[in-house]
């Protein structure tokens, strides 16, 4: 009989502690109304940048999702077919062009120093 009553009390503690979280986590709007603050009004756009194409490069079909990097002025990027290309980005020279000899399965990595790519 002890335990009955003892279990009945945890019974009514655990439901009176949910009651209290339920309005704790409900917030202050339970208590003030479900008033939401308003955003501001968007301000119109008074200037443009102008922008023009600099250069193009093409490195061939990319399957994968494109991974460009960059480091010290010099893009990475690879192909799905297998080309390799450092290019430099301010002029969209090629420094240096290569292909693995396969097919690519992701995008290219560098340090700056050594480039890698992962093949199937």
């Amino acid at each position: 009989m002890k335990f009955k009553c003892f279990k009945l009390l945890a019974q009514l503690i655990q439901a009176q502690a949910a009651i209290v979280l339920i309005v704790f986590l409900s917030g202050c709007a339970f208590f003030e109304g479900s008033s939401k603050p308003k955003p501001a009004e968007l301000q119109p756009v008074s200037g443009f940048v102008s922008a023009k194409q600099a250069w193009v490069a093409r490195i061939g079909s990319v399957n994968f999702p494109l991974e460009v990097n960059q480091v010290a002025g010099v893009l990475h990027v690879a192909s799905s077919e297998g080309s390799v290309a450092a290019i430099d980005a301010r002029t969209g020279a090629d420094i240096w062009r290569t292909s693995v000899g396969g097919a690519i399965a992701a995008g290219v990595g560098s340090d700056g120093k050594i480039t890698s790519v992962v093949t199937k």
